[in-house]
């Protein structure tokens, strides 16, 4: 009776086990494909794009109208933190939203494992995207100012932190908001609010300067707390202590935990969508009116 209870037990634990591997394996191949059409392709100058900006923009700017050196490197420090935060949320929504347009996303529910290897694909490859850009913000920003990059491994290891942790919060809510729209024009009033919450945040200017009630509104988000931990990790002067520490590391993590708990969801109802029926009545309708 004991051996066929064990035996009974272990089937399920292999069974998961085997789908567990064979997932990370049809997600690795979707990630290496996406990759390789983003950076493979002439689109991937588009990443040039922000360093490129940044370059210029201080090298011909007076400093001073930032604080001098230690401010531009704290504004540069808060956009990396910002930038990773917009690309993670916004990102990985518009390509839900774009590739249940095409019809990907259909094709991916005929894949081994579905949906599953297909949204870990996805992650994998986000994920890169966003390290690749932000090490090529942080590269331009040593240029310009210097003491910018990491010096030691500690400091990478801060910065990859930092990075797991902006994308565990951004990537669960924009997968559920990504799902839920059914238009790529959609996309565009939560970019406006991702862009907005960046500009308030302390990125570009102290939070000091905002009157007191939207300084409390801003510190419910993830994006303020993350522009801190990003300028203590690369900013050898500036300490976050105590009480302000915790709120950096569990602000964003409460977001992450409300997006985990909602992403299944979200993302269950959109694949329950997909049919070859609502992607012929999207391509009707793109004949009509062009979008």
């Amino acid at each position: 009776m004991s051996t066929a209870t064990t035996t009974t037990s272990a089937a399920p634990r292999s069974s998961r086990a085997r789908a567990a591997r064979g997932i990370a394996r049809v997600a690795a191949v979707q990630a290496r494909i996406e990759l390789r059409r983003r950076f493979l392709r002439w689109t991937a100058v588009s990443f040039l794009v922000p360093p490129v900006v940044l370059v210029l923009v201080f090298r011909f700017l007076d400093l001073d109208l930032f604080g001098g050196a230690d401010g531009v490197r704290s504004v540069l420090a808060g956009f990396a933190a910002a930038s990773m935060f917009v690309g993670g949320m916004v990102g990985i929504a518009s390509e839900l939203v774009t590739e249940q347009e095409d019809g990907s996303v259909l094709r991916a529910k005929t894949l081994p494992f579905g949906m599953a290897s297909y949204l870990s694909g996805k992650l994998i490859a986000l994920s890169v995207t966003n390290l690749v850009a932000l090490v090529l913000i942080l590269i331009s920003s040593d240029l310009v100012i210097g003491s910018v990059l990491p010096r030691d491994p500690a400091g990478w290891i801060g910065v990859v932190g930092l990075a797991v942790l902006t994308l565990a919060c951004t990537v669960p809510l924009g997968a559920t908001l990504g799902s839920l729209v059914s238009s790529p024009f959609a996309v565009l009033p939560l970019s406006l609010v991702a862009y907005g919450l960046m500009l308030v945040s302390g990125v570009f200017f102290p939070v000091e300067l905002l009157p007191e009630w939207l300084r409390a509104v801003v510190s419910v988000f993830p994006v303020y707390w993350l522009g801190e931990l990003a300028r203590a990790v690369l900013l050898p002067g500036f300490v976050l202590e105590g009480g302000r520490l915790v709120l950096a590391v569990v602000v964003p993590l409460a977001w992450g935990v409300l997006g985990m708990i909602l992403a299944p969801r979200a993302l269950g109802a959109m694949a329950r969508r997909q049919s070859g029926r609502r992607l012929e009545t999207i391509q009707e309708r793109r004949a009509q009116r062009g979008y």
